[in-house]
């Protein structure tokens, strides 16, 4: 049975908007400025947009909530107005939050579905690779990777048409992440010199959050803890610069995993707390799945057992929470299938009695014809 895999290091970035911007604090000037739009209680395309960019403003911070919120309402009204790119835009970040941050699959698939839709007949480069990097991530946290590869090379397709080296990069880093999950790792390493190429001879410039990471990641797989933990402080670095909390919380819990390693555990002690305080004060359910790890493997070295215990039973619990939520889909997904192959059967018992019953009024006829001669 799949499970939900939480060491799908990319999740956070999946979705992200090939046009974005690393700023990672709301500009309270335009903020205002969109509120005040607001008051004017206007049902137009123009509210539709506005609703849809404090839901992206929101995200940038990781408040999801206040987002969903937002989706929700851009999302209704653009319905209502008929506007495809409003609805298009709230639908791909209502998957967003559903796959990165709720941890609902199933209505990430939904808002997907919907999403795909719109953009393939209006063929946007730019919302397919956002609509198939949400596949991915949703499929990979299911441990359907062979659906997973799929959707993130159809981006990767994209990407290598439009000559976008640094988006071939980041879904490099997604890919390499899959392989890694499946267990290949000469292929996921493959994946990841592909993406150290890219970013050392841009000298790093504009490179996205998943390749930092996955850069610290290359090194670590192939060996080097100290290239790897150098990588990893600068992405820190520029995480906190950017006051992206969430990436924050994720590397926090890597560099303590290599700290670990290196028995460093006072090292690795404080930065899965460092990590961890952030992935609880925002609710953020994988990243609290990474510290809590960790800290498990701290307390377990310090022979702090009842430490060690109270984190292990935490990572445990919230594993198993999410569990529920994975195989409830999966079960979904079966009693479909099974629903579809009844009626196919019932069709086929169909045909087949009104084919029989065909043959017999045929020899009917054709006797009593022969009966008459």
């Amino acid at each position: 049975m799949r499970k939900l895999h939480l060491a799908f290091l990319l999740l956070p970035a999946l979705f992200i908007n090939t046009n974005f911007s690393w700023s990672q604090e709301i500009d309270s000037v335009r903020l205002d400025s969109l509120v005040s739009l607001l008051t004017l209680q206007k049902k137009d395309q123009s509210t539709v947009d506005v609703y849809n960019a404090m839901t992206n403003d929101y995200l940038a911070i990781s408040d999801y909530q206040t987002a969903s919120k937002y989706a929700d309402l851009a999302f209704e009204l653009a319905e209502d107005l008929d506007y495809d790119l409003g609805a298009l835009e709230a639908l791909c970040n209502l998957g967003h939050i559903n796959v990165a941050y709720v941890l609902d699959f199933q209505k990430s698939v939904f808002y997907l579905d919907q999403a795909y839709e719109i953009a393939k007949p209006l063929d946007d480069k730019n919302y397919l690779i956002r609509i198939y990097r949400g596949y991915t991530a949703t499929y990979s946290s299911l441990g359907d990777y062979n659906k997973a590869i799929d959707f993130n090379n159809r981006a990767l397709e994209i990407a290598r048409s439009n000559n976008d080296d640094l988006l071939v990069s980041d879904l490099s880093a997604y890919g390499g992440n899959i392989y890694e999950e499946l267990g290949e790792k000469k292929k996921a390493i493959e994946m990841y010199e592909e993406v150290v190429a890219i970013e050392t001879a841009s000298n790093f410039q504009n490179s996205s959050k998943a390749a930092l990471v996955t850069v610290a990641h290359y090194y670590y797989l192939t060996e080097d803890a100290e290239k790897s933990l150098k990588q990893y402080r600068m992405a820190l670095k520029k995480f906190e610069r950017l006051k992206d909390e969430r990436w924050v919380a994720y590397t926090h819990s890597q560099m303590a995993k290599i700290y670990l390693e290196n028995n460093e555990v006072d090292r690795a002690e404080r930065s899965g707390l460092g990590g961890l305080e952030i992935a609880e004060r925002l609710g953020l359910t994988k990243e609290k799945c990474d510290n809590y790890e960790v800290l498990a493997g701290v307390y377990r070295s310090k022979q702090n057992f009842e430490l060690s215990e109270e984190y292990q039973k935490k990572y445990d619990d919230l594993i198993a929470e999410m569990d529920v939520e994975v195989n409830s889909i999966i079960q979904l997904e079966e009693s479909e299938v099974v629903t579809e192959v009844k009626q196919k059967t019932v069709l086929d018992r169909f045909i087949n009695t009104g084919i029989i019953l065909l043959l017999v009024v045929v020899v009917v006829l054709v006797s009593g014809f022969l009966g008459k001669k």
